[in-house]
């Protein structure tokens, strides 16, 4: 069956998860187009669309990560990478933290990440999850973690 044709109750080829075989499969739900959950019509169960091995699932947009309210990439010329070298700028060398995530952080304050180097906490988004700006990157990290609690 083509592609576009594809709706909720048709039938097609997929892998099934609990035969751990290729069977067919009623298509349950679809978003924007793409199959998401089929049911075997062998064992009636119901899981996520797999292609069957050796198929290649078609590329689509809906694949590419959706950035909201925030520029994520920072380079020369950018805000984000301007904003950073000032804080550099005027940082003070011993007011640097290493970065570790079962500690609290305040906004403004520099920590040293193992991983993406010098960065500056920008937002507080709330009791356990931060907003750090790092030379090439925002990123999200955690803070007051502790495993296990």
């Amino acid at each position: 069956m083509p592609r576009e044709e594809i709706r909720p109750s048709s039938e097609i080829d997929a892998y099934c998860t609990k035969c751990k075989l290729v069977t067919n499969h009623r298509v349950v739900a679809l978003d924007k187009g793409v199959i998401k959950r089929v049911i075997c019509l062998t064992c009636q169960s119901q899981h996520n669309f797999r292609l069957p091995p050796g198929q290649k699932a078609p590329r689509t947009q809906s694949a590419r990560r959706v950035i909201k309210d925030e520029v994520r990439l920072a380079g020369p010329g950018t805000q984000p990478f301007k904003k950073w070298l000032e804080l550099k700028e005027s940082l003070n060398q011993t007011a640097c933290r290493d970065y570790r995530m079962s500690e609290a952080y305040n906004e403004g304050q520099a920590i040293n990440h193992s991983r993406f180097g010098l960065g500056f906490v920008t937002k507080l988004l709330d009791r356990q999850k931060m907003q750090v700006m790092f030379e090439k990157e925002i990123k999200m990290l955690a803070m007051n973690y502790s495993p296990g609690g």
